[in-house]
């Protein structure tokens, strides 16, 4: 294969989801919202955005309260 990859499509999934405030801090090292506004500690999503963002991409998460969450990323062509 010649070239990058193509970029995948977005994961969803149906978990309790988020309120959208929290979005931003689902990426940051250790911190992971939980139903209730609880936090937990997780670096799956703080190493994605790094990866990302390294390579001139972004990535974002768009949920609503007990409606499952999508994950998306970009990265440039």
């Amino acid at each position: 294969m010649v070239g990058r990859p193509p970029t995948p499509g977005p994961v969803r999934n149906t978990g309790e989801g988020f309120e959208p405030a929290s979005a931003e801090l689902l990426f940051e090292p250790e911190q992971r919202t939980l139903p209730g506004g609880l936090m937990e500690r997780g670096m799956g999503l703080a190493i994605v955005r790094r990866l990302v963002e390294r390579h001139g991409g972004r990535v974002w998460a768009v949920s609503q309260p007990g409606e499952g969450a999508t994950f998306a990323f970009t990265l440039p062509g």
